[in-house]
């Protein structure tokens, strides 16, 4: 059924329009998590010349042909991601057009493709019904996927692929699945377009076809599912207007893409229905949960309140730090360098159930380092960990299994999704990857860590998290408005969703009051209280003093001193390291 046929002599432009904005939505597969990769033309390619050669020369019928198509551009799209994985930004991008003029240049130089000439006399079986099923169920499944935390994920990547790795995401393979995932999408549009003309040739495979295609992506917006609809709806049909000015169509593709990103970042897309959705609000036709704007009212009813949801707890009420059983987390002889640097240098120290433990030390002692070779963020030069008894060394420089196998941190400079609510990035520490599992298992952490995801009460584990740190009532708000304070108390409640055995707090209260300060670190004690063992790093000593059982001093990131912190603190050589021993005399 060719229902474009009815536009005369525009049918073979709608239908072709309708295959490139296929290729858009590849390209908004790298894009959404990130990826500035622009291998799409390549793989495109790949999958024209591959459904033309079954279809002609062993007589495919078309959905053969087509799977064939995708399956070929799945399998390079996968080596590419295996090849490029270590790069990323300028060097990615240039590396991937560089991909997709080798694939042209091969095809035009083999004699099986037809070379310059390309091959003719292909099957064009492919209806306008074909096309728009294909188009609906492709664009259906990427929504879908959006919704799903596979889509928070992703998002999370894109935002901040540090954070993202410490939720539990493993990054690398979400890499590369979405690899896998533009490449078949767009081998699909190669197979389709050649289903279409009925020919195939290298020439059309330029870098002039990459820069319209992702000038309608960008134009619409390269975070929605929605954006190549809207992009290429407008530039290929402009296109066709200005038909009088093609000499200038990649002069008129750059500027938009210059426009686009200075001013409007998001995209059509979103600018538009954020207008309409604006507009309807104000004249009281919708209300929406999430809000993108703040919310007034609740930001001044949380302010006012006297925080109940944050339960006091007193000093007769902490649990006892299990001195006598086996500690939870373990570390010896942990040393890490920077070229000439030694950051750490033989650390050595241990963390009971039911313990806060400070790590306190000048600046440049190796603090925050010491906290970044617990997560994962570097693998240490030598040294051996333990976490519940099991052996730790083989998640070095692993934070997603790190995480995963109960220990969940903060950071020293706040990693929040800006944009989002406080929901939405409460909701990303509730994440649960199935890969890897075979290793937690074999390090005996598989099964004494049971995943919330796994049951289905990640919605609870939720807001149980936010109401422990008492930020429910600004759960709709965009973390954007909220003051620092209580952006703090979000990246809290975000480690807390994992329900972590060990939580390290990398400077939870810089730059905060004395009276925010204390409100910190008596969420510290209602933590520690429920079972949670505590690691902080801090520069405030009095506090450290007041709410850690014991603390390690570290200096040249060495351990200058360990112990209750009432005991440490009053040491010669922790005051020596403090203020100096010129001053003090």
């Amino acid at each position: 059924m060719n229902f474009f046929s009815n536009f005369g002599a525009y049918d073979f432009l709608i239908r072709d329009s309708l295959v490139l904005i296929l290729v858009g939505a590849s390209i908004y597969i790298l894009f959404n998590a990130g990826y500035f990769a622009v291998p799409q033309i390549g793989f495109m390619a790949i999958g024209a010349y591959t459904s033309a050669l079954v279809s002609k020369d062993l007589d495919f019928p078309l959905l053969l042909s087509l799977i064939s198509a995708v399956i070929m551009g799945a399998v390079f799209g996968g080596v590419l991601g295996v090849v490029l994985a270590r790069l990323n930004g300028v060097y990615l991008a240039i590396a991937t057009v560089g991909f997709s003029e080798m694939i042209r240049v091969t095809l035009r130089n083999l004699e099986f493709t037809g070379g310059p000439t390309g091959i003719v006399g292909v099957d064009r079986s492919l209806t306008d019904l074909h096309i728009i099923v294909i188009l609906v169920a492709a664009f259906g499944i990427l929504a879908l996927v959006a919704n799903t935390r596979h889509g928070r994920a992703m998002t999370a990547i894109r935002e901040d692929s540090l954070m993202a790795a410490h939720q539990g995401i493993s990054t690398g393979k979400y890499r590369f699945a979405l690899f896998v995932g533009s490449g078949s999408l767009a081998g699909l549009a190669g197979g389709m377009q050649v289903h279409v003309t009925g020919f195939v040739e290298p020439s059309a495979f330029s870098f002039d076809l990459l820069s319209d295609i992702l000038a309608a992506t960008v134009v619409g917006g390269i975070t929605v599912v929605a954006g190549p609809i809207v992009g290429g709806a407008l530039l290929f049909g402009l296109a066709e207007g200005l038909r009088d000015l093609q000499e200038y169509r990649h002069l008129i593709n750059g500027a938009l893409i210059v426009i686009i990103v200075a001013f409007v970042p998001s995209g059509l897309y979103l600018l538009v229905k954020n207008g309409v959705v604006d507009m309807a609000r104000r004249l009281g036709l919708v209300t929406s949960r999430w809000s993108d704007s703040v919310d007034d009212e609740a930001l001044a009813r949380f302010e006012t309140r006297s925080h109940p949801e944050i339960p006091t707890v007193s000093p007769s009420d902490l649990p006892t730090p299990d001195s006598k059983g086996p500690p939870i987390l373990s570390v010896s002889g942990l040393a890490k360098s920077f070229g000439g640097v030694k950051a750490v240098r033989g650390v050595d120290f241990a963390v009971k159930r039911g313990e806060i433990l400070g790590i306190i030390g000048p600046n440049g002692s190796g603090k925050t380092t010491v906290l970044n070779l617990l997560s994962g963020v570097y693998i240490p030069d030598s040294g051996h960990g333990t976490l519940l008894a099991a052996d730790l060394d083989e998640l070095w420089g692993k934070p997603s299994l790190v995480m995963r196998a109960g220990l969940s941190r903060t950071f020293q400079n706040i990693r929040l999704i800006d944009g989002a609510s406080v929901a939405a990035n409460v909701r990303i520490g509730a994440y649960r990857g199935d890969a890897d599992g075979d290793l937690l298992t074999r390090l005996g952490l598989g099964v004494l860590r049971p995943t919330v995801a796994a049951s289905g009460r990640s919605d609870d584990a939720v807001e149980r998290a936010m109401a422990r740190v008492g930020i429910t009532d600004v759960a709709d708000l965009d973390v954007n408005f909220l003051p620092y304070g209580l952006k703090r108390k979000v990246e809290i409640a975000r480690a807390l969703v994992a329900q972590p055995e060990v939580l390290l707090l990398d400077e939870p209260t810089a730059g905060m009051s004395p009276t925010e300060r204390d409100e910190i670190f008596d969420l510290v004690q209602s933590i520690r209280a429920e079972g949670t063992s505590v690691v902080v790093v801090e520069h405030d000593v009095g506090s450290m003093t007041k709410h850690c059982d014991r603390l390690v001093v570290l200096n040249f990131g060495q351990v200058l001193a360990i112990g209750p912190a009432a005991d440490v603190i009053k040491e010669e050589a922790v005051i020596d390291a403090y203020i100096g021993r010129v001053t003090r005399a």
